[in-house]
């Protein structure tokens, strides 16, 4: 009995032992620092609460009278279909028209300063459909903006009215010409067939060259007539239009500017963020003063 008991002293003797190592103070510290630093920015947001709510609310006050003191601006928009020819081209090429007005009207061009109201704001061709042209202006009130749309689309619309006339206007006189030629080589065949029926049997020459004369004159007939088709079929409404406006220049309700809501949210925003950095600055600066102070009364 007294020999197990040796066994088991001598065997807790023979068990090795651990140093324990001590942990390092920053790694100590480390969790507990961070919970302080964020108690500590909960109290200064606490303690400079007045200051927060401060700026918050004059930078809101601020956005809401810079809001409400800009004149609202309207806009009105249109969109135009460019006609096209008899010769199945428009009447002006879109993509030209669009340069030709953005020149003209300086439309996105800011280098002899801003434009004065109203104004046209933009100009493009429609992304599927290219020969639709879709207008924007914009002026201080929607009667502003419709009319400046009113008068640079009249404008364009007496131009393009003037073109497409004189090419219907010249198709029309060629039309009249074809129909004029075929009108006398009718004539002509039917004197043809006249002689060559009033031909005794004794002049099969001269009948036969009466008959070759007709044959010619008969395709030169052909051909003229598939040209007064195929110029008559041009001349249809389906194939010839003049540029017309699809959508009248609207007269809208409410301005496009300002954005109400949008400015008064950016201001609400912008306000708690300066609050937010104003209350930490003024702590930093608070605790920097107390440093210093609390440094002079020690080296005295």
């Amino acid at each position: 009995m007294v020999d197990r008991k040796s066994d088991i002293v001598s065997s807790e003797e023979k068990r090795p032992t651990y140093t324990e190592v001590p942990v390092p103070p920053q790694y100590q510290l480390a969790h507990h620092d961070d919970e302080i630093s964020l108690i500590e920015l909960w109290d200064t947001l606490v303690k400079r609460k007045l200051i927060i709510i401060g700026s918050f609310i004059t930078v809101l006050l601020l956005s809401i009278l810079y809001t409400f003191s800009i004149t609202p601006v309207y806009e009105s928009r249109a969109v135009l279909q460019v006609g096209q020819t008899v010769r199945g081209q428009t009447i002006e090429d879109p993509a030209i028209l669009v340069q030709r007005l953005k020149e003209e009207y300086r439309v996105g061009d800011s280098s002899e300063g801003s434009r004065p109201m109203p104004r046209l704001r933009n100009i493009e061709q429609d992304r599927n459909i290219k020969n639709l042209i879709v207008f924007t202006a914009e002026g201080y009130s929607s009667e502003e903006a419709q009319a400046v749309l009113n008068n640079v689309i009249d404008k364009i619309k007496e131009e393009h009215t003037l073109k497409f006339d004189e090419e219907k206007e010249y198709t029309e006189l060629r039309l009249t010409s074809l129909n004029e030629q075929f009108e006398r080589l009718d004539a002509r065949i039917i004197s043809y067939e006249e002689r060559i029926s009033s031909l005794p049997d004794r002049d099969g020459a001269l009948a036969a060259l009466l008959v070759l004369e007709k044959a010619k004159l008969s395709e030169v007939r052909s051909t003229y007539e598939r040209q007064v088709m195929d110029l008559e079929l041009a001349m249809s409404d389906n194939n010839i239009n003049p540029t017309t406006l699809l959508r009248e220049p609207t007269l809208t309700i409410s301005p496009v500017k300002p954005n109400n809501k949008l400015n008064v949210a950016l201001g609400a925003v912008v306000g708690a963020m300066v609050g937010v950095f104003g209350a930490f600055a003024i702590e930093f600066i608070s605790n920097a003063r107390r440093e210093r102070q609390s440094g002079k009364t020690m080296g005295a």
